[in-house]
């Protein structure tokens, strides 16, 4: 009995530890993505967690465009989303409150930086 216990206890605290490796990438992040002739645009990018489940936005020139598929640890976020009509993916990796990665879809693809909003 005391070892069904543990285990139980073990898969509580994993279970908060994975929810609160998503909620470190919660939040605002302003990023700056340079294709590959060089030109910069700015994006504020949105994560939200709720139930363990990640949603969120990237807003800019296009407009607010929904996040595709998002997933986020405390180091990565991943997701997808359609830019006209191309869908772009976008692998990014952070550094407490540093964001780099870089972004590929159709005939675009390129860098991103950028840092949490204050």
């Amino acid at each position: 009995m005391r070892g069904i216990w543990i285990a139980v206890l073990c898969a509580m605290l994993l279970s908060c530890v994975c929810l609160a490796a998503d909620d470190s990438t919660a939040g605002k992040w302003r990023l700056t993505a340079t294709d590959a002739q060089g030109n910069d645009s700015e994006w504020v990018l949105e994560l939200k967690t709720e139930d363990g489940k990640v949603s969120g936005t990237l807003t800019g020139d296009q407009g607010m465009l929904p996040l595709i598929e998002p997933k986020a640890d405390e180091h990565s976020i991943t997701f997808q989303v359609t830019v006209g009509d191309v869908t772009a993916s976008v692998d990014l990796t952070v550094e407490g409150d540093k964001i780099t990665g870089k972004f590929k879809g159709g005939e675009m693809e390129g860098t991103i930086k950028g840092s949490r909003a204050s």
